[in-house]
């Protein structure tokens, strides 16, 4: 069965539903849309009973909830398979970690390896200065610009208020004269 993906699926359908149709036991014919929706149910509720039974493994007491995976549920997840299970997070090793030995000191503990930087002291320390270095001369320039702003800024309010005082020096001649 070649060609289009969608052409394949609906092909599949199709010869699904003949084949549960023929079947002896079924007592009323379904059509392929219904089939459909009853796996996609089928699988829903399958994927509930895994994703609760993960839930169980947290902590934070209460009554643990009865979950009933039964074989049907192990079929749909072997048909399925990742989207039940989800994907494993390489780099989370709590189901390693013996968390009855665990205490609040275990925080400071050091870095696992997955978390560590690898670099040469050498490359870490001319990296470092480096980095210190163009922060100064940006700053230096960064200050030397903020104050010629700053003069600039200054000499336009002064402009600006010697104009004022202007202003109100010959309004105050105007009412003099009248």
């Amino acid at each position: 069965m070649g060609g289009c993906p969608q052409r394949t699926g609906v092909l599949i359908v199709t010869i699904l539903t003949k084949e549960f149709n023929n079947h002896d036991n079924i007592k009323q014919r379904r059509n392929s849309k219904s089939l459909k929706e009853k796996w996609k149910n089928i699988k829903k509720e399958s994927k509930k009973k895994f994703a609760n039974e993960k839930l169980e493994y947290k902590t934070g007491g209460g009554q643990p909830i009865q979950i009933s995976i039964n074989e049907n549920d192990l079929k749909v997840k072997s048909i399925v398979g990742i989207a039940v299970d989800g994907l494993l997070n390489p780099f989370d090793n709590s189901i390693e970690h013996e968390w009855n030995k665990w205490c609040p000191a275990s925080l400071k503990s050091a870095k696992s390896d997955e978390l560590q930087i690898r670099a040469s002291s050498k490359d870490n320390k001319l990296c470092s200065r480096n980095k210190i270095s163009n922060y100064k001369q940006k700053s230096t320039k960064l200050t030397q610009d903020c104050r010629t702003n700053i003069n600039l800024v200054s000499e336009a309010k002064l402009e600006l208020i010697n104009i004022q005082i202007a202003c109100l020096q010959e309004e105050h001649r105007v009412k003099m004269e009248e």
